[in-house]
């Protein structure tokens, strides 16, 4: 009796490749729209918690409201060769909303009583701990925002 052996390797195509985007800032109580890129099967959009990844939907764009920083994986696979799938991570960081002061002392407002100014000059925004001036926080966002500092 004779027997012929064939081993069969089986490879991936390397150019699948997916992109979940960069990671993104909200505020707390926003939304973050994910979506990924370069699929072409059905994506599964995965929660990553400290027990494991948690399924969460399918699909190509996702609605994220997460009420504290929380990372995403989406898993892709081809729908020819289902043993060939790619992941990708992005994160959504919450921010919670600013805590606002103004340092000065305005006397009761009652109906038909004289208006008060609210001097933005005034306006002082609780961060790490430390009251700022508004202007110094709006810069240190913006600079956040355009990926400065």
């Amino acid at each position: 009796m004779v027997c012929n052996t064939i081993n069969v390797i089986f490879c991936c195509d390397t150019t699948f490749n997916i992109s979940a985007g960069n990671d993104t800032t909200i505020c707390a109580g926003g939304i973050a729209i994910l979506e990924v890129e370069g699929c072409v099967g059905t994506p599964t959009w995965y929660m990553l918690t400290n027990e494991g990844p948690v399924p969460v939907i399918q699909g190509e764009v996702f609605d994220a409201f997460p009420q504290v920083s929380t990372c995403y994986m989406v898993v892709c696979c081809d729908p020819l060769y289902p043993a060939c799938c790619d992941t990708d991570t992005v994160c959504v960081y919450v921010n919670p909303h600013p805590i606002l002061q103004w340092n000065t002392n305005y006397p009761s407002v009652c109906q038909n009583s004289a208006p008060i100014v609210l001097d933005s000059s005034q306006i002082q925004v609780f961060v790490n701990n430390n009251w700022v001036p508004y202007q110094a926080w709006w810069k240190w966002i913006l600079l956040r925002t355009m990926g400065v500092g």
